[in-house]
């Protein structure tokens, strides 16, 4: 993180680095908004996975040692006849977790690709990513959490082959295990595995994981059209707070950029500012 910047410098006071538009700082990294970030990306998962009836939680994981994601021994604080388990404490050789870094957000959008293709050409067109999450792992290295339709038949049937197509093909893309938990209506359904994932959100904001993947989260937009609830409208019923704090006065810049810029609460019905920023 940059040094901190006197007010009126152009830079933020809290990572030092410039401000960005309404001359505010919005990366997850900065001490001074993470928790906003944060706070924001909570709501819009849990906001828009909760209205669905039933979905699954399908985890992809970094291989193991055996293909190259060797344990650093000499980092290892247990005898040498227990085996290492990064909920232990052990950690993969870092030039190797860089190595699995550098390309893994490619590596996984061309292994999804291979494997939902060939799961609708098996089960018939429709969606399957409905939120992906990256997150990670105690030992070091990204794993991937992905929600996806599992109420109808013709989803479940889609989604199966899917993580069977993820199961075959994953390692010709360096990727390793895969799991499936299902979240049926009487589980709590999308509500359940939105909270599960959303309390990975915090992981994202930590300055030692966060350079790993650019965009650690996404949700469907065919979700967000639905809801109207995105990372911009949380932003935008913030400043809204604020113009009202002020008496609906604001500074002359933030003016005419506010009146230049259409709202993306006006799918929201009934919205009204809950907090402030």
């Amino acid at each position: 993180m940059g040094a901190r910047a006197l007010p009126g410098s152009g830079l933020c006071r809290h990572c030092g680095l410039p401000l960005q538009r309404w001359g505010r700082c919005r990366r997850r990294l900065c001490p001074g908004y993470r928790d906003l970030w944060a706070g924001d990306w909570r709501r819009v998962i849990v906001t828009n996975l909760a209205p669905l009836e039933g979905v699954a939680l399908i985890t992809v994981t970094a291989p193991g040692a055996d293909a190259g994601l060797a344990w650093d021994r000499s980092r290892c604080t247990h005898p040498d006849d227990v085996r290492c388990s990064g909920k232990i404490g052990c950690q993969v050789v870092e030039r190797a977790a860089r190595r699995w870094h550098r390309d893994h957000a490619q590596r996984w959008a061309s292994l999804h690709r291979a494997a939902a293709g060939r799961a609708r050409r098996i089960a018939g067109p429709g969606p399957i990513v409905l939120e992906k999450s990256w997150e990670v792992q105690e030992r070091g290295v990204d794993h991937l959490h992905i929600v996806v339709p599992y109420h109808s038949p013709s989803d479940r049937r889609r989604v199966d082959e899917y993580v069977r197509a993820l199961k075959e093909l994953g390692p010709r893309y360096w990727f390793g295990f895969v799991d499936l938990r299902v979240f049926p209506r009487d589980r709590g359904g999308g509500l359940a595995a939105g909270s599960y994932v959303a309390k990975y959100v915090g992981k994202a904001t930590w300055e030692a994981t966060a350079p790993h993947v650019r965009r650690p989260f996404y949700v469907a937009p065919h979700l967000t059209r639905r809801t109207g609830v995105t990372m911009r409208a949380c932003r935008y019923q913030r400043y809204l707070w604020v113009l009202a704090q002020r008496g609906g006065d604001s500074d002359g810049q933030e003016r005419r950029e506010s009146e230049q810029t259409p709202s993306p609460l006006a799918a929201l019905p009934g919205v009204a500012p809950a907090r402030g920023p």
